[in-house]
Order: C-alpha cells, then structure tokens, then sequence
C-alpha cells in the first residue's frame, strides 16, 4: 500500500516526461540503427557487385584457358628435342633420383647428317623411376640411342643411370 501511496503523490507532468524521455531515447536508438544498418546494406551490396564481377572474370578466364589449352597441341607440334624438355621430364619422373648430367652431344649418322642427342645422367634412382623415366621419354617422343645402367656398390638397391637421347620424330 505504500507504493500505491508513494506513486499517487508524483504529478502526472512527471511520468509525462518519464514517457517523452523513453520515447526519445527509442526514436534516437532507431534513428542511429537504421544508419547503421543502412551503411552495413551499402557494404554488402558493393561487395556481392565485386563478388559477381570477379565470377564473371574467372569465367571467362577458364574458356580462355581451356580455348587455348585445346589449340595448342594441334596448332604447333614440338619442333626439336630441347635440354628443357628433357629435363622436365627428369624432374617429374625421376624423384628419387638426381640428375647429375643433361648436356647436348652432337652426333653424325651414316648420312653425314647432324642428329641432336641430349646425354643425361642420373645417380640414385630406383628401377621403377628409371622404368617411368624410359616410359615418359617414349611417349614424349624422343628415342633412346643407347643406355647403362649400374650398381654404385655391392649391396645397394639405388642405381646410376646414363643414356643418350634422341629426337624420335626425325629419321636417322
């Protein structure tokens, strides 16, 4: 009953500011929110714009790439056997391995005719790279002139490699 009392005695001009304070207090925390989430929508909006702009690049990129990728092999065949080849087929399928040697060696045929041979040595290798390394050269389309291979030492499992390359599509 006091409070009853207590809230009887405080004039009605006191809770109509009480009122007009909250209410103002609201209005300007929905003011500042609406500005708030109106930049944040800005934002959002500007990124999505970017987000399609760089889909569409990739887009066009990929049919670029996969245009491209698919006129090379058809427009220009490999001209001649380069060291760069080679050796990024020694790389790739020559893990184990090291390529200690990739030098170019001039040869004659019967035909008194230059043949570009690469000599290429390696150490370390297991047979099954060798074996992939002889089965990428074939298919690359270089030939193999001659080839050794040897055992460093007795009980060893790694071997040494040297062979001598040449371009396949040429004729002796």
């Amino acid at each position: 009953m006091k409070l009853r009392a207590f809230l009887a005695g405080i004039p009605d001009r006191v809770y109509i500011l009480c009122f007009a304070g909250v209410i103002c207090l609201a209005s300007a925390a929905a003011y500042f929110l609406y500005q708030d989430t109106a930049l944040l929508e800005k934002k959002i909006i500007s990124k999505q714009k970017e987000i399609s702009y760089i889909q569409s690049l990739r887009q066009t990129y990929e049919a670029k790439k996969q245009a491209l990728e698919g006129s090379i092999p058809n427009a220009a065949a490999p001209k001649g056997m380069s060291l760069a080849a080679v050796e990024e087929i020694a790389t790739r399928s020559l893990v184990g391995g090291r390529l200690t040697a990739l030098r170019p060696v001039s040869s004659r045929s019967e035909k008194e005719r230059k043949q570009p041979v690469v000599e290429v040595k390696v150490s370390g290798a297991p047979l099954g790279e060798v074996v992939s390394f002889l089965q990428a050269i074939d298919s690359a389309g270089f030939r193999l002139k001659k080839i050794q291979l040897s055992l460093p030492g007795t009980g060893q499992t790694l071997l040494e490699m040297q062979a001598s390359l040449v371009d396949g599509r040429t004729r002796e």
